[in-house]
């Protein structure tokens, strides 16, 4: 125990310092738990480095690979498959009239 600790303890009543020790010793491990992820990770990395294989390795990878993924754009609709497109006119056509007339507010010919 640290010496704050040790205070924040002696100033606990005698109901709470079984939970107070309780909370210490899980973040303790948690701590030990991180510490191991990380000295792993450095391992892994120095594997990949030297171009050997690690059992982290992969599922760096594939971790790394599915966060590329999910921010990636949605499929532009000309692409997707019919029964995937979403519904609606289509309006590919009327950006590409110049043959027609249309009328703008007062009257004004916009195209033409």
């Amino acid at each position: 125990m640290t010496n704050y600790q040790q205070t924040v303890y002696d100033s606990l009543p005698d109901s709470l310092r079984s939970k107070y020790l309780a909370a210490i010793e899980k973040e303790a491990q948690k701590t030990e738990k991180l510490e191991a992820i990380a000295t792993d990770m450095i391992a892994a990395m120095e594997c990949g480095r030297r171009g050997e294989n690690h059992w982290r390795l992969n599922q760096i990878s594939t971790n790394t690979a599915n966060k590329i993924a999910s921010f990636m754009p949605p499929t532009p609709i000309h692409l997707l498959p019919e029964e995937r497109r979403p519904f609606g006119v289509d309006l590919t056509d009327a950006y590409l009239d110049f043959e027609t007339q249309t009328y703008g507010s007062g009257g004004a010919v916009r195209q033409g």
